[in-house]
């Protein structure tokens, strides 16, 4: 008996210990108050549904889009030289470069069934209907034509602004 009982203090004192030390760790892995206040903020108190904000960074353009009321998604693409760099199947692969990208909208709201899609004129050897996602970011065109979806970015909503993380 009193075995047993050293053996579960042991172990209980072992797991309390082990506890108390991953604690430091564990809070070292979320970002610092400056590594916090470099991500970008957006403002989306006068975003309605439907509607979307573009944020030019230096590598990547990002969507901002409200699907429905505080329902938010970040889309990003890779740019080079103001231009979107289109995938080739997979978005680190790419097949060419479209200086007018975006969803279909008007006047910055999206039409209803918008799609992401390349506006410029296409080479031959891409159709028309080669670069499509819907506005969720999922490809929705042929399937001859296998693409990935859009990356997307994680957000965090805090009060009527929305904080985007890294993808």
């Amino acid at each position: 008996m009193k075995r047993r009982a050293l053996i579960y203090g042991v172990v209980g004192l072992a797991v309390v210990g082990a506890t108390f030390v991953a604690l430091p760790f564990g809070k070292s892995l979320a970002p610092n108050d400056r590594a916090r206040s470099s991500l970008p903020l957006i403002d989306v108190a006068d975003l309605g549904v439907g509607e979307f904000r573009v944020v030019e960074s230096q590598d990547k353009r990002i969507y901002v889009l409200q699907l429905a009321t505080n329902q938010f998604t970040a889309l990003w693409v890779p740019v080079q030289d103001s231009s979107v760099v289109m995938p080739d199947m997979h978005w680190f692969r790419p097949a060419g470069l479209c200086r007018d990208f975006g969803p279909d909208h008007e006047g910055g709201v999206l039409v209803p069934n918008a799609r992401f899609t390349c506006h410029d004129v296409r080479p031959e050897r891409w159709p028309q209907d080669a670069w499509l996602w819907d506005a969720a970011g999922r490809y929705v065109g042929p399937s001859r034509y296998p693409m990935e979806d859009m990356p997307q970015m994680r957000l965090e909503k805090i009060g009527s602004q929305i904080l985007l993380k890294s993808p």
